[in-house]
């Protein structure tokens, strides 16, 4: 995802959705803008920043008038805009400006692209100083360049050697293409192309060379060795492609090196260098020899040579794999092809590597999108290709991948495979972690440096994370299984691991630290998930507890109910069927959760364990109180009281026994205000935010009874807040519910609806029973106010679509 920013007749912000933006809240916004980009990949301080768009003003107050502009670009800019307390910057891996560019093609001697976007003046309606002294320096460097191209024209121009003819057109790239050509023309010796088999070095560099040729008078040669297996085999081919005649008696370097000397500024391009051994050392000699010579190496793993600078290569990004998918398919079938739901999900799987993608695409002909989605888990026999004029290696994406794999030593061969049972990223320390006892640094960084392991790294934290690209992964989990006892070994030490983890974060599920640990399980929730289909059997139950109880937690019951039933499966353990009778109950499916919390209740009793009685219960005393069974709610939760030990154990069961005295005939509103205060100074003392929500919702509940409209609405207030910072989504829409509930008591009925119909978006999200509650209530609210009735398509627009955060950032606007 790349911002683009023009400054020439800008500036003009464009996005990565394509929508283009050149009108800004104020000319100094538009003007900080434009310097962060002219600057790019600097940062600047704070104070410098200040005093050089607002000289005149007071420093403070400059300083407010930066921070201002500064949040003005923030939501244009997202993640492309970085900033701390003392610096502002944009992100050099997420922004390109055309400047820079501008600049990269003159330095390659393409006059006429850079004419091209130099067409309007930079920076029209701007005089600042720097503006102006920028204006200059541009068009006296253009100048400069246009009379240079015109002197070298009396000599002969660089030419192309031995390039080969690709047939297929060039998709993508721009902003790698701007960058190879700046580091080549910039007086970069020795730049390596880097990345996996099939994500289009050769092709990138085939594009580049022919850009080249008027900054290389010497010549452009490509010199292709994927046949070549030794130094001495690719000293040959560089001896054949420069017509060096080979004498006996000298050494072979010598004599090429002089050769390429003679040529004076040459550029080499050497494609495919990683299966030869000893690349780097002829590499290396070449450079000595030949002073003005710049090599450009496609490899797949770099040649740590201290001269070199990497230039990786990643997959396509989504909107170019699309094009690229729906362009070479378009070929192969005659048929138009257009971007589906379908494409773009084969995009996604394919990882956007170009290679796959064109195999892909070649099967048009016999499937669609949606087959092929079908036949995935083959996709090593759906993606080969039977064109006979592509390289071996390049016919099947498993012989592309073999080609990697064979290259490797016996033991990065097996620590690949064993990284396959990491879904998804993972750290370092992750991996030391799963398979203790083994060396793994350097074995990481030397499936990094081949190209087989990506690596993930966001600008707001210091770790390194890694990835296998799902086809590697696929790849390598067929190697594992082709040894069960290591297959085995892995498997159950990658399942102890993130259990571990998991459950210490379980543990903080009624601390302040609730949503942090929320937000870590889910993303647990893909290796806890691969573990619970592929890890020791005897791990299943914990393994499903894991998974449920951080989706019952925000709501969604529906979600959870899978993992439970697959551990009660594996074992009819206690806790297992007390948090399944708990969904139950949540579901409104009351017989099924007094079964079920009965079996668990028998089962503590049998293991002597006095709190899991305790809590069994306390959930047969909810379900007799939402049964109107008020005895039998009392007195199961008078017995829960008295079995619970902790004082948090204490204040759940107080606030259930609080909605027993509120609701039962002979019940006392008096005792349940007692309850519920005395539970929710314990909850406040003890970070129980679910508990303090909880609480505060049924002190709304008393003070509605009471029709104290304010305290009820300043206590569903407070519910809603804690639930929303909890990422409780079904707490915020019973929050909602109860609001909207009271706004109406209160004569608001336009906010009443607002709230219903949000609180109804949330539930029907949930797919829980309350969103029929919820209809109900806005049906009788429409009866009363039939006017709203034609508003109501509308906000249930407005609203579709939005996250609970959104949506309680909606209910907040309705507090008066």
């Amino acid at each position: 995802m790349y911002w683009r920013i023009e400054l020439f007749g800008g500036p003009c912000l464009i996005s990565p959705s394509g929508e283009t933006l050149s009108y800004f809240s104020t000319q100094k916004t538009a003007a900080l803008l434009a310097y962060l980009a002219l600057t790019l990949p600097r940062s600047h301080p704070r104070e410098l920043l200040a005093e050089l768009f607002w000289p005149d003003k007071d420093p403070t107050l400059s300083r407010n008038s930066l921070s201002a502009a500064v949040s003005a670009l923030r939501p244009l800019l997202g993640e492309a805009l970085l900033t701390n307390k003392l610096q502002v910057g944009l992100n050099p891996e997420r922004v390109t400006c055309d400047v820079a560019e501008f600049e990269a093609r003159l330095a390659a001697g393409d006059l006429d692209g850079a004419a091209s976007l130099a067409q309007a003046e930079f920076l029209p309606s701007c005089y600042d100083d720097w503006v102006v002294a920028e204006r200059e320096r541009l068009a006296t460097l253009y100048g400069s360049c246009v009379q240079d191209a015109a002197r070298s024209r009396v000599g002969q121009a660089g030419k192309l050697h031995d390039l080969p003819r690709i047939e297929s057109g060039f998709v993508g790239r721009e902003q790698e293409r701007d960058e190879l050509l700046q580091l080549l023309c910039g007086g970069v010796r020795l730049l390596t192309l880097k990345g996996m088999g099939g994500v289009g070095k050769t092709r990138l560099a085939h594009n580049v060379a022919p850009a080249c040729r008027a900054h290389f008078s010497g010549g452009v040669f490509w010199v292709g060795l994927e046949d070549v297996q030794s130094g001495d085999a690719m000293l040959r081919t560089l001896a054949s492609v420069l017509h060096v005649p080979i004498q006996r008696g000298e050494e072979m370097g010598e004599q090429v090196g002089r050769a390429l000397e003679a040529h004076g500024k040459t550029l080499l391009v050497l494609d495919n260098t990683e299966q030869i051994p000893d690349a780097a050392a002829v590499i290396r000699s070449l450079l000595a020899r030949a002073p003005e010579c710049t090599c450009l190496v496609t490899s797949r793993r770099v040649l740590r040579l201290r001269a070199e600078r990497v230039l990786e290569l990643s997959p396509l990004p989504l909107t170019d794999a699309e094009q690229l998918f729906c362009e070479r398919a378009t070929a192969g079938s005659g048929l138009l092809v257009e971007s589906t739901a379908d494409v773009r999900e084969l995009c996604l799987r394919l990882d956007g590597l170009p290679l796959a993608l064109e195999l892909a695409a070649a099967r048009m002909g016999t499937l669609t999108p949606s087959q092929m989605l079908a036949r995935f888990e083959e996709r090593f026999r759906l993606l080969q290709s039977r064109t006979l004029d592509l390289p071996e290696r390049q016919r099947t994406l498993r012989a592309t991948i073999d080609w990697s794999y064979d290259v490797l030593s016996e033991g990065e061969q097996r620590l690949l495979a064993q990284l396959s049972v990491f879904v998804g990223s993972f750290t370092l320390d992750d991996a030391e972690a799963v398979f203790v006892g083994e060396d793994l640094l350097e074995g990481v960084q030397l499936l990094h440096e081949s190209s087989l392991l990506s690596t993930e790294r966001h600008h707001l934290t210091p770790v390194t994370r890694f990835v296998l690209l799902e086809s590697l992964r696929h790849y390598a989990a067929e190697r594992l299984a082709a040894q069960p006892p290591l297959q085995q070994a892995a498997r159950t030490q990658h399942a102890r691991y993130f259990l571990q983890h998991a459950e210490h974060l379980l543990a903080q599920l009624r601390t302040r630290s609730e949503a942090e640990a929320l937000y870590q399980l889910d993303s647990l929730a893909p290796n806890l998930r691969a573990a619970l289909e592929a890890g020791p059997p005897e791990l299943a139950p914990r393994l499903a507890l894991a998974l449920a109880r951080p989706l019952q937690r925000r709501g969604f019951f529906q979600e959870a109910i899978p993992f439970l039933e697959r551990g009660l499966v594996a074992a009819r353990l206690p806790e297992l069927l007390w948090e399944r009778a708990g969904l139950h109950f949540d579901l409104g499916e009351l017989a099924n959760a007094q079964a079920l919390a009965q079996e668990a209740q028998a089962l503590y009793l049998q293991h002597g364990e006095q709190p899991g009685v305790g809590r069994s219960l306390n959930l047969l005393g909810q379900i007799a109180y939402k049964e109107k069974c008020w005895s039998a709610a009392r007195q199961h939760l008078e017995h829960a009281l008295a079995a619970a030990q902790e004082p948090l154990e204490r204040a759940i069961v107080q606030n259930n026994l609080a909605l027993v005295e509120l609701e039962a005939p002979a019940g006392s509103p008096e005792k349940a205000v007692s309850l519920l205060t005395e539970a929710l100074v314990v909850r406040r003392a003890h970070g129980d935010l679910r508990g303090v929500a909880a609480a505060v919702a049924n002190l709304g509940n008393l003070a509605f009874a009471r029709s104290d409209w304010e305290a009820a609405q300043a206590h569903f207030q407070e519910s809603l807040e804690v639930e929303s910072a909890l990422g409780h989504v079904f707490g915020v829409a019973r929050a909602l519910n109860n609001l909207g509930e009271t706004v109406q008591q209160q004569g608001k009925p336009e906010c009443a609806l607002r709230l219903y119909i949000a609180a109804h978006q949330l539930f029907c999200e949930l797919r829980h029973e309350y969103a029929t509650y919820t209809e109900t209530l806005m049906g009788a609210l429409l009866r009363e106010s039939p006017f709203l009735e034609a508003g109501v398509a509308e906000l249930r627009q407005e609203l579709f679509g939005k996250s609970a955060e959104e949506i309680v950032q909606e209910a907040r606007k309705l507090r008066s």
